[in-house]
């Protein structure tokens, strides 16, 4: 049982919380940890009282290391384990994220794009990170059901063009379209931007048409609620 704040290993689980120290280790909690435990991504068991998964690498720790590690008092069980491996946007119905910067937002995100039964994320290279604790914990099992990439957008959506998608942006242009007047096609991909300034102008010249979600007495909403409208119209 390892009960010292000081324990080398410890020091470094506890770095992990910090994107930076995260390259090829990643903290799993949750419904995460569960589903990544199945999916032989976890190096290493942590757990305080009874252990309740049957796992060869688990440790028990005191609450205080736990704690430590997790930044939450809350927290039983945590896996030290890796990345998912990313795979190639595919299926029927895609999203793209430009830039977001809460990882709250990319966690509900891909949570409601399984339950709206999209197949595949797409995230720029400048949004937040996948694994931020905040981000697992919105997005629950939802990682694993999903085709998850990392992309330069622009570049991402002429492949995806010429592969027969139609590509809509949310956001004002000179061609923009209310949501309910979009005919559903085969294979669509949407793109939702940064929280404050929207998508970027490269990509949304990339799409084939930007997208509208008309409104009344307000004329903004949080990203993750405009994607999850846009989601639920096109599911």
């Amino acid at each position: 049982m390892l009960t010292s704040l000081s324990n080398k290993r410890v020091k470094e689980w506890a770095k992990l919380r910090q994107k930076k120290y995260r390259s090829e280790e990643v903290l799993y909690t949750g419904k995460a940890l569960e589903t990544a435990l199945t999916a032989g991504l976890i190096d290493t068991l942590l757990y305080t009282g009874e252990q309740t998964f049957a796992f060869s690498d688990a440790e028990e720790v005191t609450p205080e290391i736990m704690e430590k590690i997790s930044g939450r008092p809350d927290i039983q069980r945590l896996g030290i384990g890796r990345k998912l491996p990313e795979k190639q946007a595919e299926g029927r119905r895609i999203l793209m994220l430009d830039s977001l910067q809460d990882p709250l937002n990319i966690g509900t995100i891909a949570r409601t794009a399984v339950l709206f039964g999209f197949d595949s994320l797409i995230l720029s290279p400048e949004c937040a990170d996948l694994y931020h604790e905040k981000a697992l914990e919105a997005a629950g099992d939802s990682y694993f059901r999903l085709a998850i990439s990392h992309g330069e957008l622009a570049r991402e959506i002429k492949r995806l063009k010429e592969q027969g998608y139609a590509v809509y942006a949310t956001g004002l242009s000179t061609n923009t379209v209310p949501l309910p007047e979009i005919e559903a096609e085969e294979k669509m991909a949407f793109v939702v931007g940064n929280e404050g300034s929207g998508v970027t102008k490269a990509v949304m010249d990339a799409a084939d048409r930007t997208v509208k979600i008309p409104m009344q007495n307000i004329d903004s909403l949080n990203v993750a609620i405009a994607a999850t409208l846009v989601m639920y119209h096109f599911q």
